[in-house]
């Protein structure tokens, strides 16, 4: 919360600058040496989003069908001198059925550039692997992840070096000493259960059958202090290889996973009392680290665009206790392509595949089965996806459609906006997701976890 709160403040501190449609522009000069600058783009939105399939079973409990937000956006570059900058790339809204403040920081940095050196300190966003930047899977970088279907990247937090001097090589070296996780919806445990207004929360189950006779399960949630979750340091290296329309890169990682395992323990967990039986779970979550290693090729010819990557990913063990159920996760190989295509100057077809070999391993424990009692790892493990943009005049659409052949279902998002005004600008968004057979390969996937959570939004947003 400390950390939220400062940015926060830095946020509205950032954009007092000159004022432009879009875009704003504040350059200050001095009387010696070159100019300050300031620029960036924002946004304040107002939204209202109707969730379509909240009378369905599969909904969440106690989510709600409908939430108002607002929300302010920045992108904004300070550039002191020739040398010095800043990056500030943020989001914070308001949910209005949550009563709950989300402040995404995205980036938040400061670098100093000499000569073929940049040097750069805080939060950073990076492109590790083309395949990760497109299907927002959390594989090198962390997401917020309110909005399940619509995750946003965030950056590595630490210090970051990257050098022209093997020209055309480009090397970036980062020493991470701080860890920041996946933020995943509001939540809170309230009389021994966990609730959430966000449709997006996946609550454990709240009853067991055990001989015959039906119970509650009490939760506690024990994480562990903030203090101890930041202090896990991991380094990140990349080679980069681009000349005219080619792009060769590796990159390898030693870090935590952005995502922290589950476990509890399992022993002992009746309870009995005059009145009824219920089970006491105390779950914990554990930081994993994680060893990644990412290989990537591009191409663009003419209208076309190519990428392939592949990933070897290799978690570091670190089991819980014998007595405990816990997820398991294992190492998985990651192999992914797309191929894009301009058309028209206004118009972008791209199409790409995603197969994911390994990531999930059965959990252990007493109360283990077939199902995962926690969330899979990879949203996506054998997946298609489609998508078109297309822009005309004063309006820009975005269609995507996904489909996941071990769940047997996917999704379908469709984004238009158009301009209202100089400053002023109307949003749409409908996002669609649903099963094709009812017993997929996969039964307790992303897909069927979230098969009721069709969403319409409809915005304005004021542009400054």
């Amino acid at each position: 919360m400390q950390r939220r709160l400062f940015f926060y403040l830095l946020a509205w501190l950032w954009p007092l600058v000159g004022q432009a449609a879009g875009t704003s522009v504040l350059v200050l000069p001095q009387s010696n040496g070159p100019a300050h600058s300031i620029s960036g783009s924002h946004s304040l939105t107002l939204q209202n989003s109707q969730y379509l399939g909240a009378n369905k079973p599969a909904f969440a409990e106690g989510a709600a069908r409908e939430n108002s937000s607002v929300s302010l956006r920045l992108d904004d570059r300070a550039q002191w001198s020739s040398h010095t900058r800043a990056e500030l790339k943020l989001k914070d809204e308001w949910s209005g059925s949550e009563h709950w403040n989300y402040l995404d920081v995205h980036q938040a940095n400061l670098q100093y550039s000499a000569d073929r050196i940049q040097v750069s300190a805080g939060r950073k966003l990076e492109s590790w692997s083309t395949w990760d930047d497109g299907w927002q899977q959390g594989e090198f970088q962390p997401r917020y992840m309110e909005n399940r279907m619509r995750p946003e990247a965030a950056g590595l937090t630490g210090i970051f070096v990257t050098t022209t001097a093997l020209k055309p090589v480009t090397l970036t070296v980062a020493a991470l000493p701080l860890f920041i996780p996946d933020f995943v919806a509001h939540f809170s445990v309230n009389e021994d259960h966990f609730t959430s207004k966000n449709p997006w929360f996946h609550a454990p189950a709240s009853k067991f059958l055990f001989r015959g006779t039906t119970g509650d399960i009490h939760y506690r949630l024990i994480p562990p202090p903030v203090a101890e979750i930041l202090n896990h340091r991991g380094v990140a290296t990349k080679l980069e290889w681009q000349r005219r329309n080619y792009l060769l890169r590796a990159s390898y990682a030693y870090k935590p996973m952005p995502a922290m395992i589950l476990g509890f323990p399992s022993d002992h967990r009746y309870m009995l009392s005059p009145t009824s039986d219920f089970m006491a779970i105390d779950v914990t979550p554990k930081v994993i680290y994680n060893r990644i290693v990412s290989v990537d090729g591009g191409l663009k010819r003419g209208p076309y665009s190519f990428s392939a990557s592949v990933t070897l990913d290799n978690p570091v063990q670190d089991p819980f206790p014998d007595d405990w159920t816990a997820q398991q996760v294992r190492p998985a190989q990651i192999y992914a392509a797309s191929v894009a295509c301009e058309v028209g100057g206004h118009t972008v077809v791209r199409a790409g595949f995603l197969r994911v070999n390994g990531g999930d391993a059965p959990n252990t424990g007493r109360f283990a089965g077939d199902e995962t009692l926690f969330e899979r790892r990879f949203q996506f493990t054998d997946a298609y996806m489609l998508s078109l943009e297309r822009e005309f005049y004063k309006l820009k659409t975005e269609v995507q459609a996904l489909y996941d052949r071990l769940q047997d279902g996917g999704t379908v998002r469709i984004d238009a906006g158009a301009d209202l005004a100089a400053n002023l600008r109307v949003q749409m968004q409908l996002d669609f997701i649903g099963l094709i057979s009812t017993k997929p390969p996969v039964v307790d996937g992303f897909v069927e976890t979230y098969r009721a959570n069709n969403r319409f939004g409809l915005g304005l947003a004021y542009v400054f």
